[in-house]
């Protein structure tokens, strides 16, 4: 008898921990829950690097344009990678060097990065026409931000607006009405082909950074270099087979902007 009711005892406790721990702990469901929502919030904190990475890589470049006179006189504000006291300030070189590598830095973390995004998109089994949670729609900014990344990189790099234009047209079809995406498109397209009027804002004495800053990067395929180290940038017209042109030459030590032609390559005949 006794037996009888401790058995009875050991089946009503069964049935009370069953209870309370749900009889074999979270569902699935719940799993893949839990297991999003870790791989979201790693992904924020990885994105948050990658973002201050990218404020420091346009700090740099920013310093680099300004030349070594108006890069001095910023200097001492406790800003990040302000110089010790009494010691000089880093070359245009030195700088550039910085940012060439802190840009491969963040190239290699994006690929990464993307990598790890594609992955968790995947996983969410998003259905074509559905409306997006906001973790998911998130996911998709993020991966839309490493595309402008690299297309971004072609253009700095070497003017290679078609491919940047590529990466854009794609990302926008998983990411529509993305603003900043869009926008960084129609700028793309813009820059892509040289206007009279963009070309009217460079003056002689330039230097070329200045002249990047106004017109963009060149196709490194359309960088001359001529006798007496003049250098010539050749930038494409919408009309085929033509190219305006900004030409300079050395002065003390660096290269500025001597001759400005719209119709350097295929001009009309009168």
């Amino acid at each position: 008898m006794l037996r009888g009711r401790a058995l009875f005892a050991l089946v009503s406790l069964s049935i009370l921990c069953c209870g309370l721990l749900a009889c074999g702990g979270p569902s699935e469901e719940e799993l893949q829950a839990a297991k999003a929502a870790e791989d979201w919030a790693k992904m924020q904190t990885t994105k948050a690097d990658l973002d201050a990475k990218q404020a420091e890589l346009v700090g740099l470049r920013e310093r680099i344009a300004a030349g070594p006179e108006e890069a001095e006189e910023g200097e001492g504000d406790g800003g990040e990678g302000e110089e010790a006291e009494g010691e000089a300030p880093p070359s245009p070189e030195e700088l550039a060097a910085q940012a060439d590598a802190l840009q491969e830095e963040i190239l290699g973390t994006a690929e990464q990065f993307g990598g790890q995004v594609i992955a968790f998109i995947n996983d969410q089994g998003i259905v074509e026409g559905a409306e997006l949670t906001d973790m998911q729609l998130g996911a998709l900014r993020m991966k839309s931000d490493v595309d402008m990344l690299f297309a971004a990189d072609y253009i700095a790099r070497g003017g290679e607006y078609g491919k940047a234009i590529d990466i854009y047209s794609t990302a926008l079809r998983n990411d529509p009405d993305n603003e900043k995406l869009l926008e960084a498109k129609a700028t793309a397209e813009m820059m892509r082909f040289m206007t009279e009027e963009r070309l009217a804002t460079v003056k002689k004495g330039m230097t070329q950074d200045e002249v990047r800053g106004l017109l963009g990067t060149p196709k490194t395929t359309n960088v001359r270099e001529f006798e007496q180290g003049a250098v010539g940038w050749f930038f494409p017209k919408e009309e085929p087979n033509t190219a305006a042109a900004v030409f300079f030459q050395p002065k003390k030590d660096v290269l500025e902007v001597y001759k400005v032609d719209f119709n350097a390559v295929g001009a009309k005949e009168e």
